[in-house]
């Protein structure tokens, strides 16, 4: 299982048992071409990124904005900072100045070790 589905299984859990409600936001894309053979079966053919955007998840605990980036490398003993990109290190910082809760977890693949960062 990869670390997204383990988070969106855990939001589940959380939204079920009305812990905290937490959702992945949806990359925003721009969409050109579409095949619709029937509505049910529609296929996207080409599609352009709209718009960086800015973390994986968002959503509230106890009355606080949550947001949080995911991130997974396979590296053992590294996690490469490049990887974080300029506009979500600037929104993370603009929801902590608001006392949002932000932080970033880290997969660790090869290692299956998970940490959390503020």
């Amino acid at each position: 299982m990869t670390l997204e589905q383990q988070i969106n299984e855990s939001n589940k859990y959380y939204l079920n048992e009305e812990i905290a409600v937490v959702h992945k936001k949806p990359t925003p894309i721009q969409i050109v071409k579409v095949n619709y053979p029937k509505r049910s079966k529609a296929v996207i053919r080409e599609a352009y990124f709209r718009q960086a955007s800015t973390t994986d998840y968002n959503g509230v605990y106890k009355g606080y904005y949550l947001d949080f980036e995911a991130k997974e490398t396979r590296n053992k003993t590294n996690f490469p900072l490049k990887n974080f990109h300029e506009h979500q290190i600037f929104h993370l910082s603009a929801c902590l100045k608001q006392k949002g809760i932000c932080f970033t977890i880290i997969r660790f693949a090869s290692l299956e070790r998970y940490f959390v960062t503020p």
